[in-house]
């Protein structure tokens, strides 16, 4: 399943010391790079105007993809929403064949 997850940084980040949240970026970074290599992470978006990111994960489920994230070090500084999301194409079609059917009913 593929899911969207956007994460925003709360403002508590600020007060770690500027050493620690350098660790922790790099943290996140190394989280990031290893998902995607995997092939679990499809894509990541930095998203200025939430002071966070947005992207598409392909997991089993979604209590997989939130135990995922446990690993992710700045998890504790973070809202994360994950949404479940279908292919747009395959969803047209089947809207199409369900209201094909509706019709031939008529």
């Amino acid at each position: 399943m593929k899911f969207l997850v956007i994460t925003r940084i709360r403002d508590t980040f600020v007060m770690v010391p500027p050493e620690r949240q350098a660790q922790i970026m790099d943290g996140v970074t190394a989280f990031v790079n290893k998902y995607r290599k995997s092939g679990v992470c499809k894509e990541i978006f930095t998203v200025a105007s939430i002071h966070g990111t947005a992207s598409v994960w392909e997991v089993d489920s979604a209590e997989k993809g939130a135990a995922l994230f446990l690993e992710d070090p700045a998890y504790p500084f973070e809202d994360v929403e994950m949404y479940a999301v279908s292919d747009f194409d395959a969803q047209m079609k089947a809207e199409k064949e369900i209201y094909q059917k509706l019709l031939a009913k008529k």
